[in-house]
């Protein structure tokens, strides 16, 4: 069974095992999260050292293909002159060869092993993400639900009282400001002119029955 397995399988075993009696759920998720980004961070790491262990490997196969050429060409050139010399060429472009062969073999086991690593890299950040939108979701249902339960329950209790303390608050600043408007109209009137109060009364009137005068002159004169 690989790692990532047995991480899921763990982390299924603690939920069900603590979750009924555990009171603050958020905080198991928040660990079992944590668990996932150490394992996630370790699989990164084995990740990328065995990318680049594939750079390594076909880096050592060309320099080898290149070095079995140069063994090559001086097996040529030796082959008339020196042939006890020439066949040492060929015995180090064979073991040149099963040197490459052995690196061969190495890039199929490091490229499968990317290939799991990879796998298990995207199942565990799905299941992360799983877990966090699922933990996010949860809680704000629950938070909606203790808010509604608050609201139903409170009709003798601290939210209804807070009402109603708002509420005679409220009533005793609208009381003030009525009161204060009042005794501001009434310092107004204290300080008014009396002749200019008539004069303003006069000529109130005065406009007044000019308008009369125009609604009600004949429709000759008006065109007037």
């Amino acid at each position: 069974m690989n790692t990532v397995k047995r991480l899921f399988i763990s982390i299924k075993q603690q939920i069900e095992n603590v979750a009924e009696d555990f009171e603050d759920h958020q905080a198991l998720i928040n660990a079992a999260i944590i668990e996932l980004d150490e394992v996630g961070a370790t699989t990164q790491i084995q990740l990328n050292r065995t990318r680049n262990e594939l750079v390594s490997y076909e880096k050592q196969i060309k320099e080898i293909e290149t070095e079995s050429t140069l063994w090559a060409d001086r097996a040529r050139k030796l082959h008339t002159e020196d042939e006890s010399k020439a066949l040492d060429c060929v015995k180090r472009i064979k073991a040149l060869q099963s040197q490459s062969q052995r690196l061969a073999e190495q890039i199929d086991q490091s490229i499968e092993a990317e290939r799991h690593l990879i796998k298990d890299l995207n199942a565990i950040n799905d299941k992360r993400s799983e877990l966090k939108i699922r933990k996010d979701n949860l809680s704000s249902r629950q938070n909606r639900t203790v808010a509604d339960q608050l609201m139903v329950h409170s009709e003798n209790g601290v939210v209804t009282q807070a009402d109603e303390i708002l509420d005679r608050w409220e009533n005793r600043v609208v009381s003030k400001e009525y009161r204060t408007q009042q005794t501001q109209h009434a310092e107004r009137l204290d300080t008014v002119d009396p002749l200019q109060h008539q004069l303003e009364q006069e000529e109130e009137m005065e406009s007044l029955k000019n308008m009369l005068d125009q609604l009600t002159k004949p429709a000759d004169q008006t065109d007037q």
